[in-house]
């Protein structure tokens, strides 16, 4: 019961986002309503949806940092690992301290096979206190 009640919050959330991106006018509000609405599609397996509502939080604002980072983990479950790595490090021109983005240029390398890389960025992933970069470093 309480899976089904999580899974009912969950949907729920993203109806709420899908009437949100025709409220605001600021192109930066804009875009936090695109990329709010992602991140609840990308929670819910959405990834298509997702995707889509990134990129577009990404044309209206080409410095969102955030939108970068869950569009690289988004790649990454896609199967995309060389994209995940583009955007990865375009998140990493905006911001060299997030683990995320040394999280899953780690995940990307190794799926590309490339494991002396994948442990290189998730070793700097760890520095910056990722717990999943910990573990995951342990399986390489």
């Amino acid at each position: 019961m309480n899976r089904l009640l999580y899974n009912i919050k969950r949907v729920s959330a993203i109806v709420l986002f899908q009437g949100m991106t025709s409220y605001s006018q600021r192109p930066q509000e804009k875009a936090a309503e695109f990329f709010a609405r992602g991140y609840a599609y990308s929670r819910v397996g959405n990834l298509r949806s997702a995707l889509q509502d990134f990129n577009k939080a990404i044309e209206i604002n080409p410095e969102y940092e955030d939108a970068y980072l869950q569009r690289s983990s988004v790649l990454l479950k896609l199967g995309k690992p060389e994209d995940a790595i583009q955007d990865a490090l375009k998140a990493l021109d905006l911001n060299a301290g997030s683990a995320l983005c040394y999280l899953n240029m780690g995940m990307a390398y190794e799926i590309l096979g490339n494991k002396k890389e994948a442990k290189r960025y998730l070793r700097k992933a760890v520095e910056l206190g990722d717990r999943i970069a910990k573990k995951y470093l342990r399986t390489l």
